[in-house]
């Protein structure tokens, strides 16, 4: 088993042209998220707000259920703001997405979420692309996960989330994990134009950490 340290990688709509990593489907907008209200650890974790620059150091989404926090280097901007999805990017060749997708929209039809193990989800997601990895098992922050790299060669929907389907697009690359986290599956999703090696080597997914 290869281990993956305190890690979610494992995004919403399409990954396309640089500086815009996840276009919006038709009919369909990502508002940045309102702030909660302000909590003992203000001053020491950042919250999310959507799409803008991003303050670096320690960050959490409040409308994402199960809550975690990550850290986010300097120079990365917020994407998407759902409350099933919401992501970050380094805007050019990076995207991490943090997802809890309703179903897989398969070739034979949707696939409902609340039906898969997160090893069955990827096999799901596996029959939509063109060229998965096999499966293989990692942790994230503890919790068993399993992993998969994919690739297509055109345009698909990879997953569906209230806002609408997640597509995934060439050139980008994505590698998904899934896992379990108190019976809600989630699917964290990143979207690289790095090679592997570097995409990995990011504090967004090696610091992500769920509350107790």
């Amino acid at each position: 088993m290869r281990r993956v340290v305190a890690f979610a990688a494992a995004t919403l709509f399409a990954c396309s042209g640089a500086g815009e990593p996840t276009p919006q489907p038709p009919g369909t907008s990502s508002p940045a998220a309102t702030s909660p209200s302000p909590s003992p650890n203000a001053d020491a974790v950042h919250e999310f707000l959507g799409s803008a620059p991003l303050e670096p150091g320690v960050t959490t989404y409040s409308l994402f259920a199960p809550a975690f926090t990550f850290v986010v280097p300097e120079g990365w901007e917020g994407g998407h703001a759902h409350a099933d999805y919401f992501d970050v990017w380094n805007g050019t060749d990076l995207v991490v997405g943090f997802g809890r997708p309703s179903a897989v929209p398969g070739p034979d039809g949707r696939i409902d979420m609340e039906t898969l193990s997160p090893r069955a989800a990827l096999r799901a997601m596996a029959r939509i692309v063109d060229d998965p990895s096999p499966i293989t098992e990692t942790e994230v922050d503890g919790h068993p996960a399993f992993e998969m790299s994919l690739s297509v060669d055109r345009r698909a929907g990879l997953l569906r989330f209230e806002a609408g389907v997640l597509h995934v697009e060439p050139p980008w690359r994505q590698r998904a994990i899934a896992f379990d986290v108190r019976g809600i599956l989630l699917v964290f999703l990143l979207q690289s134009k790095l090679p592997d090696d570097d995409a990995l080597d990011t504090p967004v997914l090696s610091s992500v950490q769920f509350e107790a």
